[in-house]
């Protein structure tokens, strides 16, 4: 995986989601299979679910050891919105108007 650090709440919120996915493969899904294809399912959600406790896994265990803040603030965002735009010819220097400091 390239995912080198993500903030905290991003990874359980991530976590929580593949739960989801998770349960609805597991439980939902299984449940609802025609009979006639319930060993074509069971043959595609097991390396599936397999991947997705896996990925649980690595979310759990070794990225959430590994939190940042990926928050830039209202003015360096606001200076790379200018930057880019300048670069791509699209924005005069002074068209928008500075951020105010909170």
């Amino acid at each position: 995986m390239n995912l080198t650090d993500s903030p905290e709440v991003w990874t359980r919120v991530a976590r929580e989601e593949n739960d989801g996915n998770i349960d609805l493969i597991d439980k939902t899904l299984r449940a609802k299979a025609p009979a006639n294809l319930k060993a074509d399912f069971d043959k595609a959600a097991g390396p599936a679910l397999d991947s997705l406790r896996s990925f649980n896994s690595y979310l759990k265990d070794d990225l959430s050891k590994r939190t940042s803040d990926w928050a830039a603030g209202q003015g360096a965002v606001f200076q790379e919105v200018r930057l880019y735009a300048r670069r791509r010819k699209k924005l005069p220097r002074r068209s928008c108007p500075r951020p105010k400091p909170h």
